[in-house]
């Protein structure tokens, strides 16, 4: 499991592009990574288009994504 949230429950964009990154690293080197669970919140920001495009490559090499959202 991969948590991007420090212990006061928060954490940014570049933490989910990290995790994002790391799972599409492995699935490159062979791992089967069959979903990924999110949930989101917060303001979008300028990462937004960063983490798009991750969770697309992500899901086009197999993985379902689920995700809650409340974002603003």
């Amino acid at each position: 499991a991969l948590k991007t949230l420090n212990e006061e429950g928060s954490g940014s964009g570049m933490d989910a592009i990290g995790a994002y990154n790391y799972i599409y690293k492995a699935q490159q080197l062979g791992v089967n990574v069959v979903a990924v669970n999110n949930s989101w919140g917060g303001s979008a920001d300028e990462e937004d288009e960063i983490i798009k495009n991750l969770i697309e490559l992500v899901g086009k090499k197999g993985a379902k994504i689920f995700y809650n959202c409340s974002r603003k």
